[in-house]
């Protein structure tokens, strides 16, 4: 497997600019998830290494080759789609071997490999069906060993789990990590899904605007995010921000987070804080309770928090945190 490097990629629709300098260092064998919010330029970025969008600057590097100028059918990448893009016409069988006919490898290999992929994937007994005969889950599936049968030396996945249901799709995400580790192959994967990203990744490559925010491990990331963006973008709630009169000394910040899992209400242990607030919406989630409180300084909250036996809309509460949990942001937006 290779690792891939972008030098200062930039990419302009006409006057549009998509992509703005991204410098990147994918390690070979590493798990790479592009995630940003719609219109951060991920898929665009993903495009150009694959060779179906050309940079309007910059240089794409895999493994030792230069191959900005390289057409997608010599840079030895697989790239798997949102929309599965099986033939019809043809069955699984034909669908996976499809590729290597086309490098006109001899039909014994053809047959060894064809079989050694779906045997790995389980789905040996669809080779005979046609896509129409299966569900999605096997149509990705399908997709996946098209992929690997071709045994490239990157992997490129544009949000491949986008048209399967929940329970589905995590299924499908628990598999494509497993075969990660069997292959070791370096894979760099597109999503918009936070969970799909922190899941997945060894690191993620969070985008915004076409830029860079950060790139890291999914808990450094999450813990020590660089900038508000970041902190903002990850998290279910996310990142409650309040006014710095809040957490008392503010050293000097103009914005602070605190997560909602950070935060608690009376009842829990040791919530005295002299904070005050009406609950305002509660949600029952099975599992854990998000209450959103409106806090006496006017900041409106997203508490995680089961200790109340049965909060109620209107109901005042104290509210506590932890201050070591505290993520401090300048005007900018940068970590403080």
């Amino acid at each position: 497997m290779s690792c891939v490097r972008l030098e200062g990629i930039a990419k302009r629709f006409g006057s549009t600019q998509v992509i703005r300098g991204v410098d990147l260092d994918i390690q070979s064998g590493e798990f790479v998830v592009f995630v940003g919010a719609s219109g951060s330029g991920k898929s665009t970025l993903l495009r150009m290494i694959a060779g179906l969008e050309q940079p309007s600057e910059g240089r794409v590097f895999i493994g030792d080759s230069d191959v900005t100028d390289a057409p997608p059918s010599e840079r030895g990448v697989s790239m798997v789609f949102q929309s599965y893009a099986l033939y019809p016409h043809m069955t699984v069988r034909e669908n996976i071997a499809f590729g290597l006919k086309l490098k006109k490898t001899g039909k014994a290999a053809i047959e060894e490999a064809v079989t050694r992929v779906a045997t790995m994937l389980e789905i040996e007994a669809l080779l005979d069906r046609k896509p129409g005969q299966l569900s999605g889950g096997q149509r990705q599936r399908v997709a996946i060993a098209r992929a690997i049968v071709r045994e490239p030396q990157v992997f490129l996945f544009d949000e491949p789990l986008s048209n399967l249901d929940a329970a589905l799709r995590t299924r499908t995400r628990i598999e494509i990590k497993e075969l990660h580790r069997k292959l070791a192959a370096t894979m760099i994967y597109v999503t918009h899904d936070q969970v799909e990203a922190m899941s997945l990744a060894d690191r993620m490559v969070i985008l915004n605007g076409g830029r860079i925010e950060q790139v890291g491990p999914p808990s450094v990331l999450y813990h020590q995010p660089a900038t508000k963006y970041v902190a903002a973008f990850l998290g279910s709630p996310t990142m409650n921000f309040v006014s710095p009169s809040v957490v008392g000394d503010a050293g000097g910040a103009e914005s602070v987070g605190i997560r909602p899992e950070d935060m608690r209400v009376a009842g829990a242990a040791g919530a005295e804080s002299g904070l005050s607030g009406t609950i305002e919406e509660v949600e029952e989630l099975g599992e854990t309770r998000i209450l959103h409180v409106k806090l006496n300084t006017g900041d409106i909250i997203a508490v995680r928090d089961r200790s109340l036996d049965d909060p109620n809309i209107g109901q005042v509460v104290s509210v506590a945190f932890d201050e070591t949990a505290v993520h401090r942001f300048d005007a900018k937006g940068a970590r403080i």
